[in-house]
């Protein structure tokens, strides 16, 4: 794995430059606006007055949604040891609920669904959890009432879903994934893929932390590692 960080003027031009080939689609920015998760994540949100592409994919009532993070690493290892990553475990997600936040505000845009996973802790690499402990993943995007919203790069997590995330905890025992498509990697036949490797939108901002059939093993022991060295 690539564990040096990218300087952070090259990270940068780089990320641009993929992000426009991979939203070789995107519709024209009709606003750009700023708000705050019930989850305080702040996210710069830029809603689309219609489906960016391939609207099969996703069904007729779904609202896709662009997301500028707040933060990202150049690389693994700078995201294992940032101080806002709190947790690194390992688990499954067995549990999900959806729900509407109504914003009141015009400036705020429309309603945004939200979801609520709960994931079993397998294994911890980062942090005071424990192996069996239940927590709470918070995560835009959902579907309520036969209503889908999805974040473009960061789908929504499925009951099932074996994966190694790099989490923040904002609120005692509730979470949400520390850079969004950055930290979070899933698991399948003993390997680990990042996000980019699954979901083909998410490849600009998970490039720098990008993870392909990588045993777990191997996964797990460079995120030792990084620790370890700090």
């Amino acid at each position: 794995m690539g564990w040096e960080p990218m300087d952070d003027r090259t990270y940068n031009h780089q990320r641009k430059l993929e992000m426009a080939q991979a939203y070789f689609r995107r519709v024209r920015v009709r606003r750009f606006i700023s708000i705050l998760s019930p989850a305080t994540i702040v996210l710069a949100l830029v809603l689309a007055g219609s489906l960016l592409t391939n609207r099969s994919n996703f069904g007729s009532n779904v609202t896709i949604i662009d997301v500028s993070w707040v933060r990202g690493y150049g690389s693994l290892k700078e995201l294992a040891i940032s101080p806002h990553t709190t947790v690194i475990v390992k688990g499954v997600v067995i549990g999900a609920e959806s729900y509407v936040e109504n914003f009141r505000e015009p400036t705020l845009g429309p309603s945004l669904v939200f979801t609520d996973y709960v994931f079993e802790v397998q294994l911890v690499l980062k942090g005071s959890l424990k192996v069996s402990d239940t927590i709470t993943i918070h995560q835009t995007g959902g579907t309520v009432g036969g209503y889908t919203m999805v974040v473009w790069d960061d789908p929504p997590l499925r009951v099932g879903d074996i994966l190694i995330l790099f989490l923040h905890e904002y609120e005692p025992g509730k979470y949400y994934i520390e850079a969004g498509p950055q930290g979070r990697f899933t698991i399948r036949d003993g390997s680990v893929y990042s996000l980019g490797e699954i979901h083909a939108p998410a490849d600009a901002m998970t490039h720098p932390t990008r993870t392909y059939g990588q045993s777990e093993s191997q996964f797990i022991s460079g995120i030792e590692s990084a620790l370890k060295q700090g």
